[in-house]
């Protein structure tokens, strides 16, 4: 399974809008249908606890040039939820952004029910960290105006990358983790429409 410090940012996030005010999109990403899925395995003293969680709600847009832009906030995880209420405030706010350039051609050259795959050069930003990567995409065009994407391949988060998002050490503590494993998969599935 390959290592991916770059999408450490997807693990404790959600997405939300922030575009330029001249760039108009082309494509949004419908957010009851786009998500992230990551396998956590706490590994304490009495053996391995692998739990399933889900970022859920992404959302964000690719401008008609093809500038992808995903801004991250912890609290579309859903084990904010089960966050103390005293601590609820940590998980608020922006953590990172997911930037990338799509070929617009990619989608135009889709006929429905066709798909492709292409290596994607995301980079992530965050406050104390940035990060250059490739991810194997899969886009199959669904409806006249409609679009999935989903992870073409395997992909795992460093675990120490994911540790330097702001609160992040604290966060998990509350939670109850003890010590995550060195890698954490994902996988992500997103639905785009095109306006």
């Amino acid at each position: 399974m390959r290592r991916n410090g770059l999408i450490a940012g997807l693990l404790g996030i959600g997405f939300s809008l922030a575009f330029s005010a001249h760039a108009e999109a082309a494509w949004r990403f419908d957010p009851m249908h786009s998500y992230i899925d990551a396998t956590l395995t706490d590994q304490r003293t009495s053996g391995d606890v692998v739990q399933q969680h889900r970022v859920e709600r992404l959302a964000g847009t690719i401008d008609e040039q093809g500038q992808l832009t995903l801004p991250l906030a912890l609290d579309q995880l859903d084990l904010i939820s089960q966050l103390p209420s005293w601590l609820s405030g940590l998980a608020t706010g922006q953590v990172a952004t997911i930037t990338a350039e799509v070929d617009p051609g990619w989608f135009n050259a889709l006929g429905i029910g066709e798909s492709a795959t292409r290596q994607l050069p995301l980079t992530i930003q965050g406050e104390r960290f940035t990060r250059h990567e490739e991810v194997a995409l899969a886009l199959t065009r669904v409806g006249e105006n409609e679009y999935r994407v989903r992870t073409a391949e395997p992909v795992s988060i460093d675990t120490r990358e994911l540790m330097q998002l702001d609160n992040a050490q604290t966060i998990l503590a509350a939670l109850g983790f003890q010590r995550l494993s060195d890698t954490i998969p994902i996988s992500f599935d997103a639905r785009l429409l095109s306006d």
